[in-house]
């Protein structure tokens, strides 16, 4: 399936993919790089790594992060409403919002009817999209909302209920003080084409994203969400749409949950990847992570346009930058390879076309209760 502006998806080889857990990807690409660039590697578990030169000078990664990455810097952007007052703090553009407890509903829903709709509602310390609902229009919105977060972790059910910023959802990828790609997100949907139902619609658009390195476990869901989005459009799994006619099965734009990426890096304005870096500038001991901003149009200057950031993620799937549905791929995982590896001063020659790997596997015992079953 075609984007909307007609592109066809890219192709991936998924060779190295194969086996692995979908958080493993991103590692796993980083030693590629490493060991294309002619050091010598040490994979200590399918999320950890070292490599090393001649000399002896030695990086390490943990999933797609090096050991440079500071745990404070995580500890603050764990937390929502924490990262909300750094970045006001920096004078950095975020929409307004105010953090509730679950049995303060009722407040939650007159500060949205104050701050007036449409409205977001999301949790305190969520992850991957996750207990995220945009476009809030109404009270029984925010009580739904509110109740999915409750579902989703009762041992903290906090949430955000913010002003919702008109404009497109984009992940820049900032590392080591630079923009290396800006994806534009679109949240789950299918094109209609006249003929086939929603349903038998996510099946071929998940059959598409199962040959891409990062989509291939993140797939169209089918749950209660979902089902929730189409009848607000007042549409339903058997409803056949119209040629060119887009359903949204999600209100998010979370590639995790089924969404779409495209990557625009070279058309994006400079104002907006200078906002960006200092965005993460902002929070101490961040060299690297993905900045959520919400602006109607990337071309345009930021200061032209209504525009915000709504989230700091220092864990972002870095594979969504790397491996994007549509448009150019950006060499992410190359650019922090070498810039990791510039802080620990190593230099590296560039990249060799093809590898000849030793590989030594060490076997753990096996013990006893593991074979239980």
């Amino acid at each position: 399936m075609r984007d909307a502006e007609g592109r066809a998806p890219n192709t991936y080889d998924l060779s190295i993919h194969h086996g692995l857990p979908k958080v493993g990807e991103a590692n796993q690409e980083l030693q590629k790089i490493a060991l294309s660039c002619g050091l010598r590697t040490l994979r200590t578990s399918w999320k950890d790594f070292s490599a090393q030169d001649a000399d002896g000078r030695r990086i390490s990664f943990g999933l797609s992060f090096s050991e440079a990455s500071s745990p404070v810097s995580g500890v603050i952007t764990g937390n929502k409403q924490l990262t909300r007052r750094f970045l006001q703090a920096a004078g950095a553009a975020v929409p307004e919002g105010r953090l509730f407890q679950p049995e303060e509903l009722e407040d939650a829903v007159q500060f949205a009817e104050d701050l007036g709709y449409p409205v977001v509602v999301k949790p305190v310390a969520g992850k991957s999209g996750q207990g995220v609902v945009a476009g809030i229009l109404s009270r029984t919105g925010v009580e739904w909302a509110a109740a999915q977060i409750s579902h989703l972790d009762p041992a903290d059910s906090r949430f955000i209920v913010e002003d919702h910023v008109p404009g497109a959802d984009y992940r820049i990828y900032v590392a080591y003080g630079a923009v290396l790609s800006v994806v534009l997100r679109r949240p789950a949907n299918v094109t209609g084409d006249g003929v086939r139902s929603v349903a038998e619609l996510v099946v071929a658009k998940n059959h598409q994203r199962r040959h891409n390195p990062h989509t291939r476990t993140r797939l169209i869901r089918c749950d209660s969400s979902s089902t929730y989005q189409l009848e607000r459009q007042q549409a339903s799994w058997d409803y056949v749409p119209a040629p060119d006619e887009t359903v949204w099965l999600a209100s998010a734009a979370n590639i995790s949950q089924g969404g779409d990426s495209t990557e625009v890096l070279p058309e994006t304005h400079p104002s907006i990847l200078d906002s960006a870096v200092r965005a993460v500038d902002a929070i101490p001991g961040l060299n690297q992570a993905g900045v959520d901003f919400l602006v109607p149009d990337h071309r345009r200057p930021l200061e032209s346009q209504s525009g915000g950031i709504c989230e700091i993620n220092t864990t972002p799937a870095l594979m969504a930058n790397q491996a994007p549905v549509y448009g150019e791929p950006q060499p992410v995982a190359e650019t922090v390879v070498r810039r990791a590896a510039e802080s620990a001063g190593i230099q590296l020659p560039p990249r060799e076309g093809t590898l000849q790997i030793a590989v030594r596997a060490q076997a753990s015992p096996i013990h006893p209760a593991w074979l239980d079953g």
